[in-house]
């Protein structure tokens, strides 16, 4: 998952999985506004041409982005992938994991100014297939020194899309970049929580 490239006090994004229902992570770098999770795109490969004599294999259609077939049935169906890992008899599940975007109102540099207020939308994401609970509360708070200390702490309003909306107010002196630590869950106690390393940087 990733929530941007990395800049501004950047560098790889790094995290911890929680097994069952709990997901944690931790990132570095910036937020990029209304960029929901999901696999980086593929980049455009300029391919040499073959040499006289030369055979070329056949191009897949799967890609890193895409989910490769199940090998075929004898009715011709597919099996569930699940069932080809651990057995025909292992029920399929998806998993309850709660997946968050960021949407932080910042200038095109990632920027945003100290003394005022500022909006930032958090939305989620369930994976396909998922049929629980929706998201149902949301904590953001917010840090000054690089997740030493959290001062701000709000709990915005929840949206049936399980998106929401929380007001940040940026301290005038004494701060050079934001981090956020959101936690979102739904009342089956599927919980996420996430930080930001310098999500944005402040400006005078």
């Amino acid at each position: 998952m990733s929530n941007g490239p990395a800049g501004r006090g950047g560098g790889a994004a790094r995290g911890t999985v929680l097994l069952a229902a709990a997901f944690a992570l931790t990132l570095v770098g910036p937020c990029s506004p209304g960029r929901r999770p999901g696999p980086r795109p593929s980049p455009s490969v300029r391919r040499a041409p073959t040499p006289p004599g030369h055979r070329t294999a056949t191009p897949s259609p799967w890609s890193p982005g895409t989910r490769s077939p199940s090998p075929p049935t004898a009715t011709g169906g597919h099996r569930p992938r699940c069932a080809e890992v651990y057995g025909a008899d292992h029920p399929c599940a998806v998993l309850p994991v709660i997946l968050l975007g960021y949407g932080p109102g910042v200038d095109g540099d990632n920027t945003a100014r100290a003394g005022r207020a500022l909006p930032v939308h958090v939305s989620t994401l369930r994976p396909d297939g998922y049929r629980g609970p929706r998201v149902t509360g949301m904590r953001v708070e917010a840090s000054y020194d690089d997740g030493a200390t959290w001062t701000d702490s709000v709990r915005p309003h929840v949206r049936p899309d399980g998106s929401a909306t929380a007001v940040l107010h940026h301290p005038r002196t004494g701060a050079e970049h934001v981090t956020l630590r959101v936690t979102a869950w739904d009342d089956a106690g599927s919980r996420t929580q996430q930080t930001v390393v310098r999500a944005y940087a402040l400006r005078r």
